[in-house]
């Protein structure tokens, strides 16, 4: 049975131990129904735990977003103006501030802000071309970064040359931003890593493997005796097409 659009393969074998039902949806309210949710995708383990899975409509055409990286460089100088009187921020937690706009924003609105591509990591999913780009605008002038002593530690800390463009975001995105920046104020880079890591496409991911924007609509709620029954039927039609495949 191949994957729904967007998801790997990985995303729908079996792991020794359930993944927790926190990460990046935890974090912030449950995702209702979506509204453009499609079909329902079910992966029946064999202790009878199901893992749903929903892909939206939109999916393939995220797919296609292509990475903006104009759009990229605001939302880092947006993001390091608004944590200037944070004393927690640094690289570190700029990355996880991204990944957590990015896949918020895909999830409650269908398209990323940015659409660039997030690769795992050791300390949780980054942008595959943050390195560049923040090159880029350190030569320009837009961004600088200083070293911050902070308790035994020094600390790679951007700071911001220039005001951001906001005209390149919409009021949702604006306030989906801000919302990022206010939950994770509190948290150092050890604990917005960590909460990074109860992420499943994070977990699922191999190091440097692309983490799919779908993975983030994956659900781990109980399911229901009807999905339930679905799922069984989809698995004997799934190695029924298998078994023939290989005939």
């Amino acid at each position: 049975m191949q994957p729904p659009a967007g998801c790997t393969r990985n995303a729908l074998r079996p792991r020794p131990h359930p993944p927790s039902a926190r990460g990046i949806v935890g974090s912030f309210r449950p995702l209702p129904q979506a509204p453009h949710a499609g079909k329902a995708y079910f992966r029946v383990a064999d202790t009878m735990r199901v893992v749903v899975i929903y892909c939206d409509k939109t999916a393939m055409a995220t797919r296609r977003q292509r990475p903006d990286d104009e759009k990229l460089r605001e939302l880092i100088l947006y993001l390091v103006s608004l944590s200037a009187r944070d004393e927690n921020f640094g690289a570190v937690k700029l990355n996880k501030l991204l990944f957590y706009a990015d896949f918020l924003a895909y999830q409650r609105f269908g398209r990323a802000i940015t659409g660039q591509e997030y690769q795992a990591l050791p300390q949780g999913p980054c942008p595959r071309r943050l390195v560049p780009v923040v090159e880029r605008m350190k030569n320009a002038g837009d961004l600088a970064e200083e070293a911050v002593r902070r308790y035994r530690f020094r600390q790679k800390k951007p700071v911001a040359i220039r005001t951001a463009d906001l005209n390149k975001f919409s009021r949702q995105e604006l306030d989906l931003i801000e919302e990022v920046v206010g939950r994770f104020w509190k948290m150092n880079a050890t604990q917005i890593s960590d909460e990074s890591h109860l992420f499943l496409g994070w977990q699922l991911a191999a190091l440097g493997e692309t983490i799919p924007y779908s993975v983030v609509l994956i659900g781990n709620r109980k399911p229901t005796d009807r999905e339930k029954r679905t799922g069984r039927a989809m698995q004997k039609l799934a190695r029924e097409a298998l078994a023939g495949n290989h005939r």
